[in-house]
This record gives structure tokens, sequence and C-alpha cells, in this order.
């Protein structure tokens, strides 16, 4: 499920609960409902998704995590080749996951030209596979 809907979906059952609670006078437990919404919007900002991804012949991971920035919904993401590099690409405040992933590839990618980390014939077969 989309993490927008999700929390919309949330927000819209603590509303409803509000109006609910107000008309018939039934206690609710606020407290336990604030901790549960409280862990679960963390749990969104952890990064998660740990993907395997190979990589010109390396295994390597990406992962994502969302996080609420000027009141929307963005994703960032990382992409690391231990068996190859101890060099990070990252992404920050993309619209979807896709986006987040591809731009912390093209990060990668980037600082590992720059260090020369990755051979011609390397940097070819990138283009290739495009």
């Amino acid at each position: 499920m989309n993490t927008k809907v999700l929390v919309v979906c949330l927000v819209g059952i603590i509303g409803i609960v509000i109006c609910h609670n107000e008309r018939l006078q039934v206690n609710f437990d606020w407290k336990q409902l604030a901790i549960d919404a409280a862990k679960h919007i963390f749990s969104l900002h952890k990064w998660s998704d740990y993907k395997e991804i190979d990589f010109i012949g390396y295994k390597c991971s990406g992962q994502i995590k969302g996080r609420i920035h000027k009141l929307k919904w963005v994703w960032d993401g990382k992409f690391k080749c231990p068996s190859l590099t101890a060099l990070e690409g990252s992404s920050r405040g993309f619209k979807s996951r896709t986006g987040a992933i591809e731009q912390a590839i093209i990060d990668f990618v980037q600082k590992a030209t720059e260090q020369n980390v990755l051979s011609e014939s390397q940097l070819n077969q990138l283009k290739a596979s495009q």
C-alpha cells in the first residue's frame, strides 16, 4: 500500500474516532493511539526496503526511506557496493521510490568515476546496459 495513502487513512480514522467519541462519550485510550501512530510514522523514517542489486557483476545494495518535507512525502535513497568500494551514493527528496534509488546509483557512479574506482570497460558496460 502506498505510504501516503496509509498516512491519510490513519488521519481519517483518528478523525472518525474523535467525532464518534464526542457524541457517545466513550472512553478511548488516546495515549495508546498516539503511541501506535508515532511508532508507525517513526518506522517510515528508518532506512528500509533493503534490496540486493547486481551492478556490473558485483553484489550491491540499495535502500530507501520516506519522510515528510514541507508537508509532502518524499523519498531518500542510498546505494553502496562494499565488494567494490567503500563509497556510497545518496539522494534526497524524490517523489518516487524509483527516482530516489536511481539518483543514488547515479551519484555512486559519479563518485566512483571521480575516484577512478570504475575502469573504462566497466563504464562502457554500464552505458551498454542502459
